[in-house]
């Protein structure tokens, strides 16, 4: 009786599991949360988790039916039905890993249709081990080819459930917790994509619970930033699929500038420039409650992660000052870079003075800035880049003369 109940819970155990996973991975949260909304999110570790215990429930069954099979007579049906499972199982097997990164319901959704056909194959084959075949072949059949049917689904299932990501997140001083949660659909579709920016409520052992404080849609256009040069809290990730400038957000992390606004940075690669660097598509303000998002990112500086002695990352500053050639690139404001011009690193300000001179408005205060720093700068190199800019003006407008 023991042996019985422990086979059929062995046999169980993959559809149990499979279940549990669908139901903690379902969302929570609607495709379209207003500000000041709950979010709702289930942990990828967990779901990981569970994806391994899998793998490991069916590399267990595998060997079990392998040796089995290898003490049954050769040609016999129960031999060949516990070899013909072992291969649909490696092939459950490659399905999952290729899936279980992503943490989703989805993915529970997939390892619930084939823990219902493993669990049949299993229980066929344990009955044909002991001499039961014919009908349990035909039925495995049968259910595989309804399962292979299935299977092409799940992707769209997926992201027509729009997903929530939990990209990024971020400490304060005074304790409170930021996130970046993200819909993976325009990954696929080419769609919109929506970046929820959320303070953390609880973090409890089965789902993370975080309040939306503002979102934005894009990619409408990138705004290039500059990080400094071992600054641990800015490191980032190379991005995974990098065929269209600035489409991975997943590798990206918020990020504390020196104004104090938070800064959601990633990768941004541009290959048909072979340039990459960094780019921000929203900024909020903790204090004031200030979001810039879209066209606004133009009144966030390209060197607000940078202090006095920092030395810039140099990807980031090529592709700055390569600006013009990048697709979907907000360049910085006129009024923004004046600023700047009197920033205390005299990397910044030679950067500036590079920058000026494609900018056509207003063209007065330009050029009394260039003059200032081509004339009274301390640091060489910032009077130099101020003089060949002033150079560059004036041979523009002698090609606009008549």
């Amino acid at each position: 009786m023991w042996k019985r109940l422990a086979t059929w819970l062995a046999i169980a155990f993959p559809l149990l599991l499979g279940a549990a996973m669908v139901w903690y991975a379902w969302p929570r949260t609607g495709p379209s949360p207003h500000e000041g909304s709950l979010v709702t999110m289930h942990y990828s570790s967990l779901m990981r988790a569970a994806a391994s215990a899998l793998l490991l429930y069916w590399c267990a069954a595998l060997l079990l039916l392998l040796r089995r099979a290898a003490l049954a007579p050769a040609n016999a049906p129960r031999r060949n039905a516990a070899l013909l499972a072992g291969a649909f199982a490696l092939l459950s097997v490659v399905g999952v890993l290729a899936l279980w990164s992503s943490g989703s319901w989805i993915t529970g959704w997939y390892l619930l249709v084939v823990a219902c056909w493993s669990s049949a194959v299993l229980s066929g084959c344990y009955r044909s081990l002991r001499g039961w075949s014919g009908r349990g072949v035909v039925f495995l059949v049968v259910l595989v080819i309804v399962t292979l049917v299935l299977l092409p689904g799940a992707p769209v299932l997926y992201y027509g459930a729009d997903p929530w990501v939990d990209t990024a997140q971020l400490r304060l001083s005074d304790g409170r917790v930021f996130h970046l949660q993200r819909n993976r659909r325009g990954d696929v579709f080419d769609s919109e994509e929506q970046y929820l920016l959320t303070r953390e409520v609880s973090r409890g052992a089965l789902f993370l619970k975080t309040q939306l404080i503002t979102y934005s849609y894009g990619i409408f256009a990138d705004a290039l930033i500059v990080r400094p040069v071992g600054a641990v809290s800015c490191d980032l990730q190379p991005p995974r699929f990098a065929s269209r400038p600035g489409r991975d957000k997943s590798v990206g992390r918020l990020v504390v500038g020196r104004d104090g606004m938070i800064l959601f940075i990633y990768p941004y690669v541009d290959r048909s420039e072979k340039l990459s660097g960094c780019a921000t598509n929203l900024a909020y303000d903790p204090d004031s409650g200030l979001f810039l998002s879209d066209d606004e990112l133009r009144l966030v500086s390209p060197f607000v992660l940078i202090g006095p002695r920092d030395a810039l990352n140099r990807d980031d500053l090529i592709a700055l000052l390569h600006y013009r050639l990048h697709y979907r690139v907000l360049p910085p404001s006129a009024e923004i870079l004046l600023k700047d011009a009197a920033h205390p690193n005299p990397q910044v300000r030679e950067a500036v003075v590079r920058m000026l001179p494609s900018y056509e408005y207003p063209v007065g205060a330009i050029r009394t800035t260039l003059a200032t720093l081509a004339a009274h700068d301390p640091d060489p190199n910032v009077r130099k880049a101020a003089r060949a800019s002033l150079s560059e003006l004036k041979a523009s407008d002698a090609k606009g003369t008549p």
